[in-house]
């Protein structure tokens, strides 16, 4: 491109040139801006038709120092990169999808070869970023999303534990009467009870808001495996109160009724917690959301 001062400026190849809205973008400019996030190493930029629409993706691959991208570390995501993109390059031009790769394909000359680059298999967020967070230019700051949530279970937890604790006596009659009992042990046995309560309110609040908090941390993950894992914490929680009342008030020598209890709590929670160790201990997901195939 030839300025008014007479001299060529190099403005980017044109077959790299992306047509959007009737025009068409330059995505060097772009791709510059996205490699300065301290998580990302690489990245191109590509139009994909989806839809009859035009959508940015920008295909990011881990910083050189860190090839693998540490599962416990925080992922780049699109909403991240759109906030540390606000202010630096326009909206219309910043990516809407984002594709995390082991490395940027290349040809045998040792460049970027766009035309590898792998088709998305999701459609692209249409919700709007909220600028200010870590990586913005922004004076604002993000709040996490799940916090509210959390403060929101605390509060239900300690609210229905209060209530089974009032309620214990009248649902399990005599399980919790600590008048034959001498100090300290009636103390050590009514701290049972408050955890007891404690864990039970814990089990109802994740029962109603642990899904959505699971979900979250694990997407992409079946809907069917996360609400086994749900189910299970929440059994853990849930199951000490009843059993425990229910142990308190059962004659030792009624092995029916002790039969019952072991086959309705114990049993239960060997399998609940078999289920959460099975989900710890698997196989870290790969941060990539292409695999290479060989």
């Amino acid at each position: 491109m030839s300025r008014p001062d007479g001299l060529l400026e190099y403005a980017g190849r044109i077959r790299d040139r992306i047509p959007l809205q009737g025009g068409s973008f330059d995505p060097h400019e772009v791709e510059a801006a996205i490699r300065t996030h301290p998580g990302i190493g690489a990245a191109l930029v590509a139009g994909v038709d989806k839809d009859g629409q035009r959508r940015l993706v920008a295909y990011v691959s881990p910083p050189p120092g860190d090839p693998a991208w540490d599962a416990s570390a925080p992922l780049p995501e699109i909403h991240g990169l759109r906030n540390h993109l606000a202010g630096v390059v326009l909206k219309e031009v910043s990516p809407t999808v984002l594709i995390r790769l082991r490395a940027i394909p290349r040809n045998r000359g040792g460049q970027e070869d766009r035309s590898a680059l792998p088709l998305p298999t999701q459609p692209a967020s249409e919700r709007p970023a909220v600028h200010g967070s870590k990586f913005s230019r922004a004076s604002a700051t993000v709040t996490d999303p799940d916090g509210g949530r959390f403060v929101a279970a605390g509060c239900l937890t300690f609210v229905l534990a209060f209530f089974t604790l009032v309620f214990t006596p009248v649902v399990w009659s005599g399980s919790t009467d600590l008048s034959a009992v001498p100090y300290p042990w009636a103390a050590l046995f009514f701290l049972l009870y408050v955890a007891e309560s404690l864990a039970f309110g814990a089990g109802l609040a994740f029962l109603f808001t642990g899904y959505r908090l699971i979900e979250r941390r694990e997407r992409g993950r079946p809907p069917g495996r996360i609400r086994t894992v749900h189910l299970a914490a929440s059994y853990l929680l849930l199951a000490w109160w009843p059993q425990d009342n229910a142990y308190r008030l059962a004659a030792k020598q009624d092995w029916p009724l002790q039969a019952l209890l072991v086959y309705a709590f114990n049993i239960p929670l060997m399998v609940a917690g078999l289920v959460l160790a099975l989900h710890v201990a698997r196989k870290p997901d790969s941060p990539f959301d292409f695999e290479d195939k060989d």
